[in-house]
């Protein structure tokens, strides 16, 4: 069943990315007609009506378009029993929205009437397909097989039931069963690691992914959810920590964490969950306080190495390795434990002496903040090594472009989209790299061409507001900021990117509101604070200026390039704390923070 699970974990894209793409044609199987003018020609000729609802970001999908939906069986079998057609996601938001589509591919069969009889989400051939619609034609669906084998599952044995009931749990949720979906999934999460041990991973991991995303869909699911967390407080820690990330209170956690991070009684503790605790501290930007649960680096990075070894088993292609023990490795050097850091990086490339060893040892160092002239040397070495992985080019870019090496940061940032052309990101990141050598022109053409291709993107509009901040073009900036708000009023980067606008133009009262936005929305970005805490500064409230600065320099000292310590120093002046202000002064220029004149 576990190999299956990892299977399942690849077969559908999930809506959860932030870009849209354009549409690409649809196969020759497909109708031109709508949705309601097929459901009035399927009711007329008698058919079932077959709705295929695509992206063409996805990859079942387009592989689907190559194999299942050009297959002759298929292309006879449509012709002479259904009407199909297909939707694309991203330029009928509203049909997919109605019908609660979380995933592409999913496969939505109407019959006799308007409402749904059945689907089927995820890759199918064509014999999956031809038999699903044959059954679901003659009044059997998907979900009757579900249900019935669940019934037969019970009471010949633990695994069959567990299986059974998290197939239809899953099935029930895409249906937007949600009450049935609960229903199996609290029976899952008391009965699966009593009945089948083996799956106490699966239950922590993608049972509970499954979970996060009910809860997120349904109220009900949540407030049942929090229950059995509370429920587990006392005795289950580690059902504890992973029920919070379910419920979207991972604050609860890191509470726990800071209140006992240090007490040696927790120790044991906080090892048992430290597969919880890594992760989330980490990816808060808390690499030092991740450090504390290395008490035996060496120890830590075998067991990493055990893990990765059996995971290639299920999985060939797939090798968490070299990221994980980049991680034990970056978090060292946080804690300022770098003689451990450097045996932990030699031990692992013993393990694995490969380029992603060395790849990711720089980058997770890079994203910790804590790049050394070793790691500036590995880069090098690495940036001579040719790759047909558009992913490593970007992030290589982004290492180099953290150094203020420009033009190698440009040069990977290039080669990242010729091998990517419709990646957002690596537009972004070039962009950034082309406003550092103020060349304007060229980061906007990118911003445009960006902007043409996702014309529902709020992230590219707040890329060409970027550019228009640099250019110091307020007016239009403020506009680009304002319609990424339009389209996602919840992303505080916009909040961020008006407060700095506002700072320049003088209105500090504003800049101070769009950052205290920012924060509200996300309270582990350093730049909200950063600006709250300039705002405040230029509003003469120094105690607030004073406590945001702090917290900016807390979350990451080189996150905001030097611009909370120039900053925290006027603070220091403006109290009369010279000794403080000047040792401040020099760290912002160790960042290479420079002020605007006038500053």
């Amino acid at each position: 069943m576990k190999s299956q699970l990892w299977r399942d974990s690849f077969v559908a894209c999930t809506m959860v990315i932030v870009c849209q793409h354009s549409a690409l044609a649809h196969p020759a199987i497909f109708s031109d007609l709508s949705l309601s003018e097929a459901k009035k020609q399927a009711k007329k000729e008698g058919k079932l009506l077959l709705v295929d609802f695509t992206a063409s970001w996805c990859p079942p999908c387009r592989e689907m378009d190559k194999t299942t939906w050009a297959d002759a069986k298929v292309l006879k079998w449509i012709k002479e029993n259904a009407i199909a057609i297909q939707v694309d996601v991203d330029k009928d938001e509203s049909t997919a929205a109605s019908l609660k589509i979380t995933a592409m591919p999913s496969l939505v069969v109407f019959k006799d009437k308007d409402d749904e009889v059945d689907r089927e989400v995820g890759y199918q051939d064509s014999d999956e397909l031809i038999a699903w619609l044959i059954s679901t034609n003659g009044g059997v669906t998907s979900m009757d097989k579900m249900q019935k084998a669940l019934e037969l599952s019970k009471g010949k044995g633990g695994e069959q039931e567990v299986d059974a009931r998290y197939k239809l749990a899953l099935a029930q949720f895409d249906s937007a069963r949600y009450a049935d979906s609960l229903e199996n999934y609290v029976w899952l999460w008391q009965n699966m690691a009593k009945l089948v041990p083996a799956m106490v991973g699966v239950r922590g991991s993608f049972m509970s992914s499954d979970m996060e995303n009910l809860a997120e869909k349904f109220p009900p699911a949540k407030a049942r959810f929090q229950q059995l967390r509370d429920e587990a407080e006392k005795n289950e820690l580690d059902d504890w920590v992973t029920l919070n990330e379910v419920v979207g209170e991972n604050d609860k956690t890191l509470g726990w964490f800071d209140k006992y991070k240090n007490d040696p009684a927790q120790a044991q503790r906080l090892r048992n969950i430290s597969f919880k605790l890594e992760p989330l501290l980490v990816s808060k930007g808390r690499w030092a306080d991740a450090a504390l649960l290395f008490k035996d680096p060496m120890a830590a990075l075998h067991e990493k190495y055990k893990f990765a070894q059996l995971v290639a088993q299920q999985a060939k292609d797939l090798n968490p390795f070299p990221k994980e023990a980049s991680i034990v490795y970056a978090c060292l050097l946080a804690a300022g434990r770098d003689a451990e850091a450097e045996k932990v990086a030699t031990e692992s490339l013993q393990l694995e002496n490969t380029p992603e060893m060395r790849e990711q040892l720089v980058f997770a160092a890079s994203d910790a903040g804590q790049l050394r002239p070793a790691q500036q040397a590995w880069l090098d070495e690495l940036n001579r090594t040719a790759t047909d992985d558009g992913a490593s080019y970007y992030k290589r870019g982004t290492v180099y472009l953290k150094l203020k090496r420009f033009d190698p940061a440009l040069a990977n940032f290039n080669k990242a989209i010729e091998l990517s052309p419709t990646e957002p990101a690596y537009y972004d990141a070039r962009e950034a790299v082309l406003c550092d050598l103020k060349q304007y022109d060229k980061a906007l053409a990118d911003a445009d061409h960006v902007i043409a291709i996702y014309p529902r993107s709020d992230r590219a509009y707040i890329s060409r507001g970027y550019v228009h901040l640099k250019q110091k073009q307020d007016e239009l900036a403020l506009k680009d900021f304002e319609e990424a708000l339009q389209l996602n009023p919840n992303d505080p980067l916009s909040h961020i990117n008006q407060s700095a606008v506002y700072k320049r133009q003088g209105k500090y009262q504003q800049a101070f509101d769009a950052a205290d936005k920012a924060i509200k929305l996300d309270a582990n970005n350093a730049g909200g604070f950063c600006n709250r805490g300039e705002a405040a500064f230029k509003l003469q409230k120094y105690e607030s200026a004073l406590a945001d600065l702090n917290k900016s320099i807390e979350m990451g000292p080189s996150l905001c390039g030097g611009e909370n310590y120039y900053y925290r120093a006027r603070v220091y002046e403006a109290l009369g704390k010279a000794d403080l202000a000047a040792v401040d002064k020099k760290s912002a220029k160790k960042f290479g923070y420079v002020p605007d004149v006038g500053e």
